[in-house]
């Protein structure tokens, strides 16, 4: 059993609340203070010629307006003949009508035929966004509607649209299955980041036993942030991979304009120096994990602050490079409800990752009279944090969806409400065996059931397993464009 001083060093200290409401304030204080000037992403609105339009053979400029400002250094417009040939084009530039224009003089007379138009382009907000549209050149004296500024066809339009065969060759967007797993592996990692730190501050720290067994806490200190090492060096990994992977959706444009002049850059700015804040902690935190006192040594203190810090960071940054700031209503609550989604996340599926593949193992060399006690208030405390998180994931998941879908109807009438749902059937399972976990399984652990706790690591591996698929199904979300839209 726990003695008295262990007991009291519980977790609701004032100085360790204030702690946590200063790391939580931060979240809110830095989603506020992005820049907002621009949200929604650039669908083309208009073009001249339009769609479908029939112009002459004088045909000198190609324009397009979108609804909003694109980036002219991130924008291509290419013109393909009826054999498929590049006609020459000039630069792109803005046009003069205004900011939410481009233009692209066409150097020589066009021969009678039909043309396609292929476009690409990204708005402050860097998400990219393609289409294609066709119009004819005939002979001037049956020109009937020359230079048309008819909208063209919605559907032609839409970001990653493909209404053609000939789109098949854009070969690598942001749906391709590559940058699927290249966002997976991210946000999996950014996952296990959150719920180590989480796991720490929360179980480890409440469930202080160095009274009675110092080494068993230091062991799992310095197994966790271990974990917490080598998982940030995956992350940074993958945040490369998905700098290279944005770089090759939007045409090799310069770097200093993707990543200085976006939000998406700003946000992968933001994420590249939380991985490095992170990464730094948890070292620190390693490193002095098995010093030699009853007390936590400052260094490692420090360390897991770090951490908690750049975990932080982290978790906003999924918002900026997504639908959440790209959202053209609430745009705050958006960004902060993802937030909240992303810790949420982490809080429950990393922590539980944490438990059964650390924190398990390390109650075996404690003393066999009191191996069961301590992995019960291990699981009792997590049990705590989790049902804490699991209620912030529903939440902030239900804001978003409110935000994001709009109608009831585009739950199934739209590829991101139907893919939505099937995340929302995946979840709902993993909430299942989570709920079988702490009301059957827990219990049982408690009573030191005979086989408790391998019941209850296969049950958490099934939930686990499960998370994994909700966060592929997230992945592809990230790159579904939005109803709202």
């Amino acid at each position: 059993m726990i003695d008295r001083a262990s007991r009291n060093r519980g977790p609701c200290k004032p100085r360790r609340i204030m702690n946590h409401l200063v790391m939580y304030g931060a979240i809110m204080v830095l989603s506020l203070v992005t820049p907002a000037t621009l949200f929604a992403h650039a669908h083309l609105i208009k073009s001249r010629p339009a769609a479908g339009a029939q112009v002459s053979s004088s045909l000198s400029q190609l324009r397009l307006w979108f609804s909003e400002t694109p980036e002219v250094s991130l924008s291509h417009v290419t013109l393909l003949n009826a054999q498929g040939d590049t006609v020459p084009l000039g630069p792109v530039t803005h046009d003069l009508s205004g900011t939410s224009a481009l233009a692209v003089v066409v150097s020589h007379p066009l021969p009678p035929g039909s043309y396609r138009v292929r476009w690409r382009t990204a708005a402050a907000d860097g998400h990219p966004s393609h289409g294609e549209f066709s119009f004819t050149v005939i002979a001037p004296a049956s020109v009937s509607s020359p230079l048309s500024t008819t909208p063209t066809n919605p559907g032609s339009t839409h970001p990653l649209s493909t209404q053609s065969a000939s789109t098949s060759r854009v070969t690598f967007d942001v749906r391709s299955p590559v940058y699927v797993a290249i966002r997976w592996l991210l946000l999996t990692t950014l996952i296990i980041v959150i719920g180590t730190v989480v796991f720490h501050h929360t179980v480890t720290s409440a469930v202080t036993l160095r009274a009675n067994d110092p080494t068993f806490t230091q062991v799992l200190s310095a197994r966790t942030a271990r974990l917490g090492v080598w998982t940030t060096v995956v992350l940074g990994i993958a945040t490369v991979a998905r700098l290279v992977a944005q770089y090759m959706v939007l045409g090799r444009p310069a770097l200093s304009v993707m990543l200085g002049h976006t939000t998406w850059g700003i946000g992968w700015l933001m994420q590249a120096s939380a991985v490095v804040l992170t990464a730094l902690g948890f070292a620190l935190a390693r490193s002095s994990a098995n010093a030699p006192t009853d007390t936590e040594p400052p260094m490692q203190r420090s360390g897991w602050r770090l951490a908690g810090i750049g975990a932080l960071v982290l978790a906003v940054t999924p918002a900026l490079s997504g639908h959440a700031f790209a959202t053209s209503r609430l745009t705050m609550l958006a960004v902060v409800s993802d937030a909240g989604h992303v810790l949420g996340a982490g809080g429950w599926l990393g922590s539980l990752l944490v438990l059964t593949s650390i924190a398990l193992s390390a109650v075996h060399p404690v003393d066999p009279t009191r191996r069961g006690t301590v992995a019960a208030l291990l699981v009792n405390r997590f049990s705590q944090t989790a049902l804490f998180c699991v209620a912030l994931t529903l939440i902030t998941g239900i804001v978003a969806a409110w935000l994001h879908v709009g109608t009831w109807a585009a739950l199934w009438r739209s590829t991101y409400g139907r893919t939505l749902l099937l995340k929302l059937g995946v979840l709902a399972f993993v909430v299942a065996v989570g709920a079988y976990n702490w009301r059957i399984v827990q219990p049982a652990l408690a009573r030191e059931a005979t086989g408790s706790v391998q019941s209850l690591r296969r049950s958490a591996t099934l939930e686990l397993i499960c998370g994994a698929a909700v966060i592929v199904v997230t992945a592809i979300l990230m790159a579904t464009p939005i109803p709202t839209e």
